[in-house]
């Protein structure tokens, strides 16, 4: 086999890359070929979400990536911006890819092994994730999800898809992550780093512009290998060059301390919460056993120098760790699922490929043993990896076939009214999200995303809080729950369950993600008592408005996954049944909802 810069790796790193874009494409394909025609497969949260905000413009800096992306590839696409989504899940996949070979040619040699590393960095988030259900049996993770209801310390977050298919991050962001990661280990590897200081300093300069927490991360893994470096005299040189390297993210830590607001100006909310409390997960776990490992590698070794090549390999190992870890010190911390999603397993993998490279002899007996372990462990990981793919696929079929079915009874139903109304609500506000990313013309009544976009709402108690009865989403609300036929004495119900459980679509409308979602804080800063305060003011309000009518002079098509009946909305408010529709095992009704034609004579059923 040729040397790294010889054409052979770059081949297989092709061949790996048209492998994983071919993965990412089959479910759109397989989807696509049911239907006969080109068909975006939705298999991962919020992906429409942050294409059409990507295309409004809408986003904070460290998702400039992953937007430049959906634009350049929704110009390739079109005008049907979900085909951006399928084309995203086959060009940064590929790019991917190519990177994680890249990565990998900087620790291990030989095909097989940087195959196998590759594989690892692009796909091991799920398996050091205990909530991955297209992974694990459902079994085990209800049971952790069990013990995340009984302690806080294992936070268990679900998810049915590989991240590096989730678009546009951290799908963009990856690419950016493993060719830092890559370069880093050529600069511990090489005695004349010099080139790849300069690359280093390039990518660095696009620090701002990375999904937060891939970029921060991987400048803190630089951070601590500088730090580590000055303790040995004859490492101190290569550290100040990487120090100057790191520099050119130094506007990059400008804007990250000081992010665009995502509510109204000058009152930014605050996405972090008091906690000491350890965290404990699979890849903290893991995490601990390499340092133990690396640690007392290092101390049989001695007294010989730490050289640079294994002080890189301790710091990845610590990292997860420590990171998740740092309110243990610090008493503050924040969301902890991003890092688990996209970098934890990537500095993982790539550390335990350090710790494994430097142990195994390179020609001896150890070498041809792990040249065989390579080529088996490959093969397991990629039959695990079509598997689990597969697995997703069937998980999100019910939902994509609800999605289509809930899109064909739309447009029955707008041709029904001469196509004059744009409106559109439902019993499942993500299934209207849906609907309206493949339909642009149609716009939801209560508009779901605007949870995530620059109306986040402040925390309660600080100066940015909004009460419930300023909140510029309020009428939305209401006119959603209104055309749901819900009385205020319902919504009371409903308000205080959510608050109870500590989770609810309803009560986040009203409430920051911190206060009222469970999963953001893992269950450690809902405030359950202080929601509940204020649902009396919030169904007070409603009940004005529900006798009121108000915002029921517009005629809007209600889609539902059970029959629509006549008489399921507000009092002022006439339901015309008028179309469904099937596709697979998945059947969506529509109806007309229209101001009554008949004086609302209030009260309640």
């Amino acid at each position: 086999m040729k040397t790294a810069g010889g054409r052979a790796p770059w081949l297989s790193a092709v061949a790996l890359g048209l492998a994983v874009a071919l993965l990412g494409l089959w479910p759109h394909l397989r989807f696509s070929a049911e239907h006969g025609s080109l068909l975006y497969y939705q298999s991962a949260y919020d992906e429409e979400y942050y294409a059409s905000a990507a295309m409004s413009g809408s986003l904070r800096p460290d998702r400039l990536t992953g937007k430049l992306a959906v634009r350049a590839l929704a110009g390739l696409a079109g005008p049907d911006l979900s085909l951006s989504l399928v084309a995203a899940d086959a060009v940064l996949p590929f790019f991917a890819a190519m990177a994680a070979y890249f990565l990998a040619g900087g620790v291990v040699s030989g095909m097989a092994q940087r195959m196998l590393v590759a594989l690892l960095v692009l796909f091991g988030e799920s398996l050091l994730n205990q909530g991955a259900m297209h992974i694990w049996p459902s079994a085990m993770v209800a049971w952790f999800q069990k013990l995340m209801d009984w302690s806080t310390v294992f936070p268990v977050h679900t998810t049915f898809f590989f991240s590096i298919f989730r678009s546009p991050e951290p799908q963009a962001s990856l690419i950016w992550c493993f060719l830092v990661l890559g370069i880093l280990a050529r600069i511990a590897r090489d005695r004349d780093p010099k080139t790849h200081l300069l690359l280093l300093c390039g990518l660095n300069a696009c620090f701002p512009f990375i999904y937060a927490p891939c970029g921060v991360s991987v400048l803190l893994t630089q951070f601590l290998w500088i730090a580590s470096l000055f303790f040995v005299k004859r490492n101190r040189g290569l550290a100040v060059r990487l120090l100057a390297a790191m520099a050119f993210a130094g506007a990059g830590f400008a804007i990250m301390l000081f992010p665009p607001p995502l509510n109204p100006p000058d009152d930014p909310p605050k996405l972090t919460f008091s906690s000491r409390l350890p965290v404990v997960t699979f890849s903290v776990v893991a995490s601990c056993v390499l340092t133990v490992l690396q640690g007392l590698r290092l101390l049989r070794a001695r007294p010989a120098p730490v050289n640079p090549r294994d002080a890189l390999c301790l710091v990845c190992c610590i990292l997860p760790a420590a990171l998740l870890n740092q309110q243990i010190v610090t008493g503050r911390m924040t969301m902890v699922t991003p890092f688990e999603l996209s970098f934890n397993a990537v500095v993982l993998f790539f550390g335990a490929s350090l710790l494994l490279s430097s142990v195994v002899l390179v020609g001896g007996k150890k070498s041809r043993l792990a040249a065989g372990a390579a080529t088996t462990g490959l093969a397991l990981v990629v039959a695990l990896v079509v598997w689990s793919q597969d697995r997703s696929y069937g998980m999100w079929l019910g939902y994509n076939y609800q999605v289509r079915a809930a899109v064909m009874a739309a447009d029955a139903a707008r041709a029904a009214d001469g196509e004059k109304t744009p409106w559109l609500d439902g019993s499942d506000l993500a299934l209207v999200m849906s609907v309206a990313f493949l339909r642009p013309e149609m716009r939801p009544v209560c508009l779901f995303s605007r949870l995530f976009d620059e109306r986040f709402l402040a925390n309660m108690g600080t100066p940015g809080f909004v009460p419930p009865s300023d909140n510029p989403m309020r009428d939305e609300v209401f006119e959603h729950w209104l055309r749901n036929g819900l009385t205020p004495e319902a919504v009371s119900r409903t308000l205080v369950a959510e608050a109870e459980a500590g989770s609810g679509l309803n009560i986040n409308f009203f409430f920051s993600f911190l206060d009222s979602w469970r999963p953001f804080s893992h269950g450690r800063a809902v405030r359950r008592e202080e929601i509940k305060a204020f649902i009396p003011d919030i169904v007070r309000d409603y009940a004005t408005f529900f006798s009121d009518c108000r915002q029921a002079d517009r005629t809007v098509i209600f889609l539902s996954t059970t029959p629509v009946r006549d008489d399921s909305a507000g009092p002022c408010l006439d339901v015309f049944p008028v179309a469904k529709g099937t596709v697979g095992t998945a059947t969506v009704f529509a109806a007309l909802q229209r101001a009554a034609a008949r004086p609302a004579t209030g009260g309640e059923r």
